[in-house]
């Protein structure tokens, strides 16, 4: 799996710890964030578009991937993604 299709799973974006995996050494995400092909979201979260490109979902997501192993979703950002997926 590449950085594209990595994003593609999680609706467009990705954590840097997941980068190194794929073979991008942080120079080179340095370079893919110099070049716009990488937008920072938040501390170690970057979209393969600008931010406001992305469906909320991604928001979320970026959010939930900045905070670490273990975060989740609460309240009211709970309750909207169960929505959407049809869960509620």
């Amino acid at each position: 799996m590449g950085l594209t299709e990595l994003a593609e799973c999680q609706h467009g974006v990705v954590a840097l710890s997941q980068l190194d995996p794929l073979g991008l050494s942080p120079s080179a995400v340095r370079k893919r964030i110099s070049t716009g092909r990488l937008h920072r979201l938040h501390r170690g979260v970057c979209a393969i578009a600008s931010a406001a490109l992305l469906a909320q979902r991604a928001h979320w997501l970026a959010a939930v991937l900045a905070c670490g192993p273990g975060a989740v979703l609460s309240h009211h950002a709970a309750i909207a993604a169960r929505a959407i997926a049809g869960l509620t």
